[in-house]
Protein backbone atom coordinates (compact mmCIF):
# COMPACT_ATOMS: atom_id res chain seq x y z
CA UNK A 1 0.00 0.00 0.00
CA UNK A 2 2.97 2.57 0.74
CA UNK A 3 4.64 1.26 -2.76
CA UNK A 4 1.13 2.05 -4.41
CA UNK A 5 0.11 5.08 -2.24
CA UNK A 6 3.70 6.96 -3.37
CA UNK A 7 3.20 5.69 -7.32
CA UNK A 8 0.60 8.47 -7.54
CA UNK A 9 1.07 11.80 -8.78
CA UNK A 10 -0.22 13.95 -7.25
CA UNK A 11 0.87 16.69 -9.11
CA UNK A 12 -0.61 15.77 -12.41
CA UNK A 13 -4.01 15.20 -9.83
CA UNK A 14 -4.07 18.41 -8.48
CA UNK A 15 -3.78 20.42 -11.93
CA UNK A 16 -6.32 18.98 -13.63
CA UNK A 17 -8.74 17.02 -11.20
CA UNK A 18 -12.43 16.66 -11.74
CA UNK A 19 -13.35 18.02 -8.73
CA UNK A 20 -14.54 14.57 -6.44
CA UNK A 21 -12.18 15.80 -4.12
CA UNK A 22 -14.03 18.60 -2.93
CA UNK A 23 -16.13 19.09 0.08
CA UNK A 24 -19.10 20.07 -1.35
CA UNK A 25 -21.67 17.68 -1.57
CA UNK A 26 -24.86 18.67 -3.04
CA UNK A 27 -27.76 15.84 -3.16
CA UNK A 28 -29.22 14.24 -6.35
CA UNK A 29 -32.19 16.02 -5.45
CA UNK A 30 -30.76 19.49 -5.40
CA UNK A 31 -29.42 18.81 -8.54
CA UNK A 32 -32.63 17.18 -10.43
CA UNK A 33 -34.61 20.20 -9.24
CA UNK A 34 -32.05 22.24 -11.55
CA UNK A 35 -32.47 19.96 -13.94
CA UNK A 36 -36.29 19.81 -14.07
CA UNK A 37 -36.74 23.51 -13.79
CA UNK A 38 -34.21 24.11 -16.77
CA UNK A 39 -36.39 21.39 -19.00
CA UNK A 40 -39.65 23.03 -17.68
CA UNK A 41 -38.48 26.43 -18.90
CA UNK A 42 -37.30 25.56 -22.27
CA UNK A 43 -40.49 23.83 -22.67
CA UNK A 44 -42.77 26.81 -22.08
CA UNK A 45 -40.63 29.20 -23.97
CA UNK A 46 -40.74 27.15 -27.00
CA UNK A 47 -44.56 26.52 -26.41
CA UNK A 48 -44.60 30.52 -26.39
CA UNK A 49 -42.65 30.83 -29.43
CA UNK A 50 -45.43 28.59 -31.04
CA UNK A 51 -48.38 30.48 -29.85
CA UNK A 52 -47.38 33.50 -30.64
CA UNK A 53 -45.99 32.68 -34.30
CA UNK A 54 -50.26 31.66 -34.69
CA UNK A 55 -51.14 34.75 -33.02
CA UNK A 56 -48.93 36.46 -35.74
CA UNK A 57 -49.93 34.08 -38.36
CA UNK A 58 -54.08 34.79 -37.65
CA UNK A 59 -53.44 38.60 -36.94
CA UNK A 60 -50.77 39.09 -40.36
CA UNK A 61 -52.74 37.45 -42.89
CA UNK A 62 -53.91 39.09 -45.38
CA UNK A 63 -57.17 37.67 -47.24
CA UNK A 64 -58.60 39.07 -49.88
CA UNK A 65 -62.33 39.28 -49.07
CA UNK A 66 -65.24 42.21 -48.30
CA UNK A 67 -65.80 43.90 -45.37
CA UNK A 68 -69.39 43.96 -45.68
CA UNK A 69 -70.26 40.17 -45.09
CA UNK A 70 -72.03 39.01 -41.65
CA UNK A 71 -71.57 35.17 -40.27
CA UNK A 72 -73.56 33.00 -38.57
CA UNK A 73 -74.14 29.69 -37.55
CA UNK A 74 -77.24 27.90 -38.01
CA UNK A 75 -78.52 23.81 -37.30
CA UNK A 76 -80.51 22.49 -39.95
CA UNK A 77 -82.24 19.04 -40.95
CA UNK A 78 -83.56 18.24 -37.48
CA UNK A 79 -86.47 17.05 -37.12
CA UNK A 80 -89.15 18.87 -34.44
CA UNK A 81 -92.90 18.74 -33.35
CA UNK A 82 -94.78 21.15 -34.61
CA UNK A 83 -97.43 22.86 -32.32
CA UNK A 84 -100.08 20.52 -33.39
CA UNK A 85 -98.19 17.43 -32.56
CA UNK A 86 -97.18 16.62 -36.21
CA UNK A 87 -93.73 16.08 -37.16
CA UNK A 88 -92.03 19.35 -38.87
CA UNK A 89 -90.07 19.76 -42.14
CA UNK A 90 -86.28 19.81 -41.46
CA UNK A 91 -84.84 22.98 -42.72
CA UNK A 92 -81.41 22.08 -45.24
CA UNK A 93 -79.24 24.32 -45.53
CA UNK A 94 -80.55 25.56 -49.32
CA UNK A 95 -83.67 26.48 -47.57
CA UNK A 96 -81.98 28.73 -45.28
CA UNK A 97 -80.06 30.21 -48.41
CA UNK A 98 -83.57 30.92 -49.88
CA UNK A 99 -84.75 32.53 -46.70
CA UNK A 100 -82.05 34.51 -45.56
CA UNK A 101 -81.74 35.69 -49.59
CA UNK A 102 -85.39 37.40 -49.43
CA UNK A 103 -83.76 40.19 -46.47
CA UNK A 104 -84.14 43.12 -47.53
CA UNK A 105 -80.15 43.95 -48.21
CA UNK A 106 -78.85 41.25 -48.32
CA UNK A 107 -76.89 40.75 -51.66
CA UNK A 108 -75.78 37.84 -52.14
CA UNK A 109 -75.58 34.46 -49.57
CA UNK A 110 -73.51 31.31 -49.23
CA UNK A 111 -73.20 28.82 -46.56
CA UNK A 112 -70.59 26.48 -45.56
CA UNK A 113 -69.24 23.82 -43.23
CA UNK A 114 -66.28 26.23 -42.78
CA UNK A 115 -65.81 29.93 -42.91
CA UNK A 116 -62.04 31.65 -43.74
CA UNK A 117 -60.31 31.47 -40.50
CA UNK A 118 -61.64 28.32 -38.88
CA UNK A 119 -59.72 25.49 -38.90
CA UNK A 120 -61.57 22.35 -40.77
CA UNK A 121 -60.11 19.27 -40.05
CA UNK A 122 -57.82 17.97 -42.39
CA UNK A 123 -57.74 15.00 -44.76
CA UNK A 124 -54.92 13.05 -46.12
CA UNK A 125 -55.05 13.21 -50.32
CA UNK A 126 -53.71 11.37 -52.77
CA UNK A 127 -53.27 12.89 -56.17
CA UNK A 128 -53.51 10.48 -59.60
CA UNK A 129 -50.24 10.40 -61.49
CA UNK A 130 -50.31 11.46 -65.50
CA UNK A 131 -49.05 8.77 -67.02
CA UNK A 132 -45.03 8.91 -66.97
CA UNK A 133 -44.81 11.61 -64.40
CA UNK A 134 -43.61 10.71 -61.11
CA UNK A 135 -46.13 9.90 -58.32
CA UNK A 136 -46.85 13.08 -55.87
CA UNK A 137 -46.86 11.92 -52.36
CA UNK A 138 -50.12 11.67 -50.64
CA UNK A 139 -50.50 15.48 -48.41
CA UNK A 140 -52.54 16.65 -45.70
CA UNK A 141 -54.92 19.06 -46.51
CA UNK A 142 -58.32 21.24 -44.87
CA UNK A 143 -61.09 20.98 -46.86
CA UNK A 144 -64.63 22.51 -46.43
CA UNK A 145 -68.21 21.86 -47.95
CA UNK A 146 -69.50 24.79 -49.29
CA UNK A 147 -72.92 25.65 -51.85
CA UNK A 148 -72.81 26.88 -55.16
CA UNK A 149 -73.38 30.49 -54.50
CA UNK A 150 -70.75 30.82 -51.16
CA UNK A 151 -67.38 32.52 -53.62
CA UNK A 152 -70.10 34.89 -55.00
CA UNK A 153 -71.34 35.81 -51.28
CA UNK A 154 -67.51 36.16 -50.30
CA UNK A 155 -67.12 38.34 -53.56
CA UNK A 156 -64.46 35.94 -54.79
CA UNK A 157 -64.29 34.86 -58.38
CA UNK A 158 -63.24 31.84 -59.55
CA UNK A 159 -59.63 32.18 -61.08
CA UNK A 160 -59.63 29.28 -63.39
CA UNK A 161 -62.71 26.96 -64.29
CA UNK A 162 -65.83 26.79 -62.93
CA UNK A 163 -67.94 27.26 -59.57
CA UNK A 164 -70.25 24.90 -58.05
CA UNK A 165 -73.41 24.47 -60.03
CA UNK A 166 -76.83 23.58 -58.15
CA UNK A 167 -76.16 19.34 -59.23
CA UNK A 168 -73.01 19.15 -57.60
CA UNK A 169 -73.07 17.15 -54.55
CA UNK A 170 -76.52 15.77 -54.89
CA UNK A 171 -76.34 12.24 -55.50
CA UNK A 172 -75.21 10.00 -58.45
CA UNK A 173 -73.38 13.66 -59.02
CA UNK A 174 -70.03 13.09 -60.53
CA UNK A 175 -67.41 13.98 -57.17
CA UNK A 176 -66.11 17.27 -58.50
CA UNK A 177 -63.89 19.64 -56.28
CA UNK A 178 -62.29 23.27 -56.35
CA UNK A 179 -59.10 23.80 -55.25
CA UNK A 180 -57.08 26.79 -54.01
CA UNK A 181 -53.70 28.03 -55.42
CA UNK A 182 -51.77 26.85 -52.82
CA UNK A 183 -53.19 23.15 -53.26
CA UNK A 184 -53.29 23.42 -57.13
CA UNK A 185 -49.31 24.85 -56.68
CA UNK A 186 -48.09 22.34 -54.41
CA UNK A 187 -50.53 18.93 -55.82
CA UNK A 188 -50.61 19.75 -59.21
CA UNK A 189 -47.38 22.00 -60.36
CA UNK A 190 -50.22 24.88 -60.89
CA UNK A 191 -52.39 23.15 -63.81
CA UNK A 192 -55.04 21.47 -61.54
CA UNK A 193 -57.95 21.40 -64.04
CA UNK A 194 -59.41 18.30 -65.39
CA UNK A 195 -56.72 16.42 -62.64
CA UNK A 196 -58.28 13.93 -60.49
CA UNK A 197 -57.40 13.16 -56.71
CA UNK A 198 -59.26 11.68 -53.48
CA UNK A 199 -58.79 11.09 -49.94
CA UNK A 200 -57.32 8.14 -48.30
CA UNK A 201 -58.24 6.80 -45.22
CA UNK A 202 -57.15 3.91 -42.76
CA UNK A 203 -59.35 1.48 -44.08
CA UNK A 204 -60.52 2.71 -47.64
CA UNK A 205 -60.22 5.92 -50.39
CA UNK A 206 -62.64 8.07 -51.65
CA UNK A 207 -63.78 8.34 -54.96
CA UNK A 208 -61.46 10.28 -57.37
CA UNK A 209 -62.84 13.52 -57.75
CA UNK A 210 -62.35 16.21 -60.70
CA UNK A 211 -60.99 19.65 -60.19
CA UNK A 212 -63.15 21.89 -61.98
CA UNK A 213 -62.38 25.21 -60.22
CA UNK A 214 -59.80 27.36 -58.62
CA UNK A 215 -59.94 29.66 -56.06
CA UNK A 216 -57.69 31.87 -54.21
CA UNK A 217 -56.53 31.41 -50.70
CA UNK A 218 -59.64 32.28 -48.95
CA UNK A 219 -57.58 31.31 -45.02
CA UNK A 220 -58.51 27.68 -44.70
CA UNK A 221 -55.74 27.22 -42.19
CA UNK A 222 -54.06 30.65 -41.31
CA UNK A 223 -53.01 29.22 -38.03
CA UNK A 224 -50.48 26.62 -39.90
CA UNK A 225 -49.23 28.36 -43.46
CA UNK A 226 -47.59 24.92 -44.35
CA UNK A 227 -50.79 23.77 -44.50
CA UNK A 228 -52.77 26.65 -46.24
CA UNK A 229 -53.51 24.17 -49.76
CA UNK A 230 -57.16 23.30 -49.46
CA UNK A 231 -60.22 22.09 -51.42
CA UNK A 232 -63.84 22.94 -51.13
CA UNK A 233 -66.32 20.03 -52.12
CA UNK A 234 -69.80 20.62 -52.90
CA UNK A 235 -72.70 20.94 -50.11
CA UNK A 236 -74.94 18.05 -49.29
CA UNK A 237 -78.52 17.98 -48.76
CA UNK A 238 -77.68 15.81 -45.33
CA UNK A 239 -75.17 18.42 -43.53
CA UNK A 240 -76.51 19.49 -40.33
CA UNK A 241 -74.70 22.37 -39.13
CA UNK A 242 -73.62 25.19 -41.54
CA UNK A 243 -72.46 28.54 -41.54
CA UNK A 244 -73.71 30.99 -43.40
CA UNK A 245 -71.80 34.23 -45.36
CA UNK A 246 -74.38 37.25 -46.37
CA UNK A 247 -72.71 39.98 -48.31
CA UNK A 248 -75.02 42.89 -47.46
CA UNK A 249 -75.43 46.59 -47.95
CA UNK A 250 -73.58 48.93 -45.39
CA UNK A 251 -73.22 47.76 -41.64
CA UNK A 252 -73.04 44.23 -41.34
CA UNK A 253 -74.37 43.63 -37.93
CA UNK A 254 -77.67 45.72 -38.66
CA UNK A 255 -79.00 42.16 -40.29
CA UNK A 256 -78.13 40.32 -37.14
CA UNK A 257 -81.56 40.75 -36.01
CA UNK A 258 -83.76 40.84 -39.48
CA UNK A 259 -82.33 37.61 -40.23
CA UNK A 260 -82.75 35.62 -37.02
CA UNK A 261 -86.36 37.06 -37.41
CA UNK A 262 -86.51 35.88 -40.89
CA UNK A 263 -85.22 31.97 -40.01
CA UNK A 264 -87.56 31.98 -36.63
CA UNK A 265 -90.75 32.82 -39.38
CA UNK A 266 -90.32 29.70 -40.94
CA UNK A 267 -89.11 27.71 -38.21
CA UNK A 268 -89.64 29.10 -34.10
CA UNK A 269 -87.59 26.41 -32.46
CA UNK A 270 -84.61 27.33 -35.10
CA UNK A 271 -82.05 28.53 -32.91
CA UNK A 272 -79.10 30.69 -35.35
CA UNK A 273 -75.75 30.72 -33.75
CA UNK A 274 -73.79 33.92 -32.82
CA UNK A 275 -73.51 36.33 -36.13
CA UNK A 276 -70.49 38.34 -36.24
CA UNK A 277 -68.39 39.98 -38.81
CA UNK A 278 -66.71 38.15 -41.55
CA UNK A 279 -62.99 39.52 -40.50
CA UNK A 280 -63.76 38.75 -36.58
CA UNK A 281 -64.24 34.89 -37.45
CA UNK A 282 -62.22 33.37 -34.56
CA UNK A 283 -61.35 36.60 -32.76
CA UNK A 284 -61.79 34.88 -29.51
CA UNK A 285 -58.79 32.27 -30.40
CA UNK A 286 -56.47 35.47 -31.64
CA UNK A 287 -57.12 36.78 -28.16
CA UNK A 288 -56.19 33.69 -26.25
CA UNK A 289 -53.13 32.61 -28.04
CA UNK A 290 -52.02 36.30 -27.44
CA UNK A 291 -52.91 35.56 -23.74
CA UNK A 292 -51.57 32.39 -23.46
CA UNK A 293 -48.32 33.31 -25.29
CA UNK A 294 -47.79 35.99 -22.82
CA UNK A 295 -48.63 33.54 -19.67
CA UNK A 296 -46.07 31.20 -21.30
CA UNK A 297 -43.44 33.89 -21.70
CA UNK A 298 -43.89 34.69 -18.12
CA UNK A 299 -43.72 31.37 -16.68
CA UNK A 300 -40.99 30.29 -19.15
CA UNK A 301 -38.56 33.42 -17.65
CA UNK A 302 -39.41 32.85 -14.08
CA UNK A 303 -38.55 28.88 -13.91
CA UNK A 304 -35.28 29.88 -16.12
CA UNK A 305 -34.58 32.24 -13.89
CA UNK A 306 -35.03 30.27 -10.88
CA UNK A 307 -33.23 27.19 -12.33
CA UNK A 308 -29.93 29.91 -12.84
CA UNK A 309 -30.55 31.33 -9.82
CA UNK A 310 -29.78 27.70 -8.25
CA UNK A 311 -27.17 27.18 -10.73
CA UNK A 312 -25.28 31.11 -9.76
CA UNK A 313 -25.69 29.52 -6.27
CA UNK A 314 -24.43 26.32 -6.33
CA UNK A 315 -21.58 28.00 -8.19
CA UNK A 316 -20.44 30.50 -5.90
CA UNK A 317 -20.74 27.58 -2.99
CA UNK A 318 -17.80 25.72 -4.50
CA UNK A 319 -16.02 28.50 -5.42
CA UNK A 320 -16.09 30.09 -1.56
CA UNK A 321 -15.28 26.40 -0.34
CA UNK A 322 -12.57 25.71 -2.61
CA UNK A 323 -10.69 28.65 -2.62
CA UNK A 324 -7.74 27.15 -1.12
CA UNK A 325 -7.87 24.26 -3.71
CA UNK A 326 -8.09 26.09 -6.62
CA UNK A 327 -5.18 28.14 -5.23
CA UNK A 328 -2.47 25.49 -4.96
CA UNK A 329 -3.55 24.06 -8.00
CA UNK A 330 -2.84 27.68 -9.85
CA UNK A 331 0.53 27.82 -7.65
CA UNK A 332 1.36 24.04 -9.43
CA UNK A 333 0.58 24.83 -12.83
CA UNK A 334 -2.85 24.15 -13.96
CA UNK A 335 -3.70 25.87 -16.50
CA UNK A 336 -7.48 27.95 -16.58
CA UNK A 337 -9.25 25.87 -18.72
CA UNK A 338 -8.58 23.02 -16.02
CA UNK A 339 -9.94 25.12 -13.58
CA UNK A 340 -12.74 25.81 -15.17
CA UNK A 341 -13.29 22.61 -15.78
CA UNK A 342 -12.96 21.38 -12.08
CA UNK A 343 -15.26 24.27 -11.05
CA UNK A 344 -17.84 24.13 -14.22
CA UNK A 345 -18.40 20.66 -14.55
CA UNK A 346 -21.57 20.06 -12.39
CA UNK A 347 -23.63 23.17 -13.73
CA UNK A 348 -22.82 22.45 -17.47
CA UNK A 349 -24.08 18.97 -16.98
CA UNK A 350 -27.58 20.06 -15.44
CA UNK A 351 -28.05 22.83 -18.17
CA UNK A 352 -26.84 20.30 -21.02
CA UNK A 353 -29.14 17.39 -19.28
CA UNK A 354 -32.04 20.36 -18.89
CA UNK A 355 -31.82 21.57 -22.34
CA UNK A 356 -31.66 18.11 -23.83
CA UNK A 357 -34.64 16.73 -21.68
CA UNK A 358 -36.57 19.92 -22.52
CA UNK A 359 -35.98 20.15 -26.26
CA UNK A 360 -37.29 16.17 -26.20
CA UNK A 361 -40.50 17.20 -24.39
CA UNK A 362 -40.46 20.19 -26.77
CA UNK A 363 -41.08 18.44 -29.53
CA UNK A 364 -43.22 15.85 -27.95
CA UNK A 365 -46.06 18.71 -26.77
CA UNK A 366 -46.24 19.47 -30.22
CA UNK A 367 -48.34 16.41 -30.85
CA UNK A 368 -50.67 18.04 -28.60
CA UNK A 369 -51.75 20.75 -31.04
CA UNK A 370 -53.90 18.54 -32.50
CA UNK A 371 -56.18 18.79 -28.96
CA UNK A 372 -56.66 22.59 -29.98
CA UNK A 373 -59.65 24.32 -32.13
CA UNK A 374 -57.64 26.66 -34.00
CA UNK A 375 -54.47 24.92 -35.91
CA UNK A 376 -51.39 26.28 -35.05
CA UNK A 377 -47.85 25.29 -36.94
CA UNK A 378 -44.73 23.87 -35.39
CA UNK A 379 -42.82 27.35 -35.08
CA UNK A 380 -40.61 26.81 -37.75
CA UNK A 381 -36.99 24.82 -37.54
CA UNK A 382 -35.62 27.89 -35.76
CA UNK A 383 -37.69 28.01 -32.96
CA UNK A 384 -36.68 25.34 -30.20
CA UNK A 385 -32.27 26.12 -31.94
CA UNK A 386 -33.77 29.92 -30.77
CA UNK A 387 -34.90 28.65 -26.75
CA UNK A 388 -31.29 26.48 -27.02
CA UNK A 389 -29.25 29.50 -27.66
CA UNK A 390 -31.05 31.51 -25.12
CA UNK A 391 -30.06 28.77 -22.50
CA UNK A 392 -26.90 28.70 -23.08
CA UNK A 393 -26.10 32.16 -23.01
CA UNK A 394 -28.35 32.72 -19.88
CA UNK A 395 -26.43 29.63 -18.21
CA UNK A 396 -22.84 30.93 -19.37
CA UNK A 397 -23.90 34.35 -17.15
CA UNK A 398 -24.82 32.28 -14.30
CA UNK A 399 -21.73 30.49 -14.31
CA UNK A 400 -19.37 33.03 -15.81
CA UNK A 401 -19.39 35.70 -12.80
CA UNK A 402 -18.87 32.49 -10.17
CA UNK A 403 -16.01 31.27 -12.32
CA UNK A 404 -14.12 34.63 -13.26
CA UNK A 405 -13.61 34.86 -9.45
CA UNK A 406 -12.21 31.66 -9.43
CA UNK A 407 -9.42 32.48 -11.70
CA UNK A 408 -8.78 35.46 -10.10
CA UNK A 409 -7.83 33.71 -6.83
CA UNK A 410 -4.11 34.11 -6.04
CA UNK A 411 -2.03 31.22 -4.67
CA UNK A 412 -0.97 33.25 -1.76
CA UNK A 413 -4.58 34.90 -1.15
CA UNK A 414 -5.89 31.04 -1.18
CA UNK A 415 -3.25 29.97 1.33
CA UNK A 416 -4.08 32.80 3.84
CA UNK A 417 -7.75 31.95 3.41
CA UNK A 418 -9.56 30.47 6.62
Amino acid sequence: PAMKATRRDVLQGLQAGDGRSSDVKFGRLSGAIVVSQIAVSVVMLHGALVVAQAFRDYTDVQLDLPANVLTMGVGVNAVRAAADGSRRAPLTAGDVERIVALVPGVISVGAATALPRHSPSLSLVEVEALPGTRTVPAMLAPSAAVSASFFDALGTSVRAGRSFAENDGRPGAPPVAIVNEPFARDAFGGAPLGRRFRVVTDNAAGPWREVVGVVPDLGLSVGDPALSGGYYVPLTVDTNVVFLAMRVKGEPLRYSEPVRRALRERDPDLVPYRAERLEDVNLDDRAFFANFSTVLVGLGVVTLVLALAGVYSMMSLIVSRRTREIGIRTALGARSGQVITAIGGRAAAQIGAGGVIGAALALASLEGRSLLVSRLGDGGAWTLPLVMGVLMAAGLVATWVPLRRALRIRPQDALRAD
